[in-house]
């Protein structure tokens, strides 16, 4: 669900997810990033793309196979869930780790 709706984030798309049959609500669902200050672009010299909005910054890797370490430039704060408290645990952070096909909304 978050390669998607990350993915979707990169250029203005739109996005549902509705992969177990019925409706489902996401922790990035509540997320307030804001309007976009960037184009979403690669990531130099990796599989990641980057589009950064006043309230934060949407990641996506688009490896098939490979886990990427992503600097962020500053400070930033992972989403505070329910749904997947494991990634969403409200940590700070300067650079994630962020596997194959998944995306990440972090908050400024």
């Amino acid at each position: 669900m978050r390669f998607g709706l990350a993915a979707a984030l990169m250029g203005d798309g739109a996005y549902h997810y509705n992969g177990w049959g019925y409706y489902s609500w996401f922790d990035e669902y509540d997320v307030k990033l804001g309007y976009p200050i960037t184009a979403g672009s690669p990531v130099a010299g990796t599989p990641v793309w980057r589009r950064d909005f006043d309230g934060g910054v949407a990641l996506v890797n688009t490896s098939n196979t490979e886990s990427v370490v992503v600097k962020l430039g500053a400070t930033m704060r992972a989403l505070s869930g329910t749904q997947d408290a494991a990634v969403n645990d409200g940590r700070t952070v300067t650079e994630l780790t962020l596997p194959p096909r998944d995306g990440r909304l972090l908050l400024k």
